[in-house]
């Protein structure tokens, strides 16, 4: 379900990446700042005019405080790293396809 995307910290994305008609951004999260009590979900998508919230990426359960800190496009699919483990995005969803562990 598509919603009217009001979200001011649009535009601080740190990473933009246009996949079609999908807008994938990377929003910049303050290391000085206070831990959250629950994960920050700063990995999303929009439509490619940023005006409609299409998804925002799960995080890792084991990672469940945690936020993403990079993205990238390859060979069709979306990665995204949390910590120590890359995550494979579902640019459908949103939701989690596979994860690894790398150092």
């Amino acid at each position: 379900m598509k919603r009217k995307q009001n979200h001011n910290s649009l535009n601080n994305a740190s990473k933009e990446i246009l996949v079609g008609d999908i807008m994938i951004l990377l929003i910049k999260v303050n290391d000085n700042e206070v831990p959250p009590i629950e994960g920050v979900r700063n990995l999303l998508a929009t439509d490619k005019d940023k005006q409609f919230l299409l998804w925002y990426a799960e995080l890792p359960q084991d990672y469940p405080y945690a936020y993403y800190n990079e993205v990238e496009y390859l060979n069709n699919k979306l990665f995204a790293w949390c910590g120590s483990t890359m995550c494979e995005i579902n640019l459908t969803t949103g939701e989690i396809i596979t994860t690894s562990l790398v150092k």
